[in-house]
């Protein structure tokens, strides 16, 4: 399985060879090209940025070693030989202080995450989602709530009696990205000493 992100300390030899190849302004150049456009082969890539084929497939070559591109497919030229095609990796960079093990860091905010954001998510259905007199009712765009049943007319109530207040899911979303980042933060510190 592919990583999603690329993770290296200060002190990795890796964090070395990624700030070379990001300070490097062609290598920069061609981050953006394929940023606006994927699936574009070197020659495409050296004729956009007006540079040389040999200068594009040098810095193709590092940024591919780096985990930052990729090959994302091929096509064939007029003569028929295999021409690859460069895309972004769509990977997040993470470069931590010495000392920073953000891998127990992850270990411990993904679980705060997806438990908040389930919390959150619940809290959303439950105050969209409302029984009044046996029947189910949701709220539509504007706040009102519309009535589930299968008949053929749909009546619109204001939704003013719920046991739970609309916005409490934002309130939660909101806290577990608090407490996500404070768990970031004391690790951080911790790290630092």
């Amino acid at each position: 399985m592919d990583k999603k992100f690329i993770l290296v300390s200060m002190d990795d030899e890796k964090s070395k060879e990624l700030g070379a190849v990001i300070s490097n302004d062609t290598s920069r150049k061609i981050l953006d090209l394929l940023g606006e456009k994927s699936d574009i082969s070197a020659q495409q890539i050296a004729k956009k940025l007006k540079l040389n084929l040999s200068t594009v497939t040098y810095n193709l070559k590092h940024l591919r070693e780096q985990g930052l591109i990729k090959h994302s497919d091929f096509a064939w030229s007029d003569k028929g030989r295999r021409i690859e095609l460069y895309s972004l990796a769509n990977k997040i960079v993470i470069i931590a202080p010495k000392g920073f093990d953000f891998k127990d860091t992850l270990k411990k905010i993904i679980p705060i995450g997806l438990i908040g954001g389930a919390i959150s998510l619940a809290l959303k259905l439950s105050s969209s989602f409302k029984t009044m007199g046996g029947e189910i009712m949701a709220e539509d765009a504007r706040g009102d709530v519309m009535e589930l049943a299968m008949e053929e007319s749909v009546q619109v109530v204001q939704s003013s009696q719920s046991f739970i207040p609309a916005d409490w899911w934002i309130y939660t979303l909101i806290l577990t990205f608090i407490i996500v980042l404070l768990i970031v933060l004391i690790d951080f510190r911790r790290a630092k000493k």
